[in-house]
């Protein structure tokens, strides 16, 4: 059993990391659980991702739009070399 498992993570064993399987590869997981497991549906309410917050909602190929004004303040202030 992984650190992860035996420390009760967010996942309640629900999810497999491949780092913990033989040979480890760490940019694999896959779920373990069926879908009508009601421990999976508990720690999908949980992980639920509609209500992220609007630092989260630049993804991978989609970018937040540079034009906001906080984000133009943003920019002005950095430090530029001259």
């Amino acid at each position: 059993m992984s650190r992860r498992a035996k420390e009760g993570h967010h996942c309640e064993g629900t999810v497999v990391w491949g780092g913990d399987l033989t040979p480890g590869t760490a940019s694999h997981f896959h779920l373990v659980a069926g879908s009508d497991d009601r421990t999976f549906a508990r720690v999908a309410a949980r992980l639920d991702t509609t209500a992220q917050a609007a630092s989260r909602r630049q993804t991978a190929g989609r970018v937040a739009d540079p034009t906001t004004p906080d984000r133009l303040r943003k920019a002005r202030a950095l430090l530029r070399p001259r």
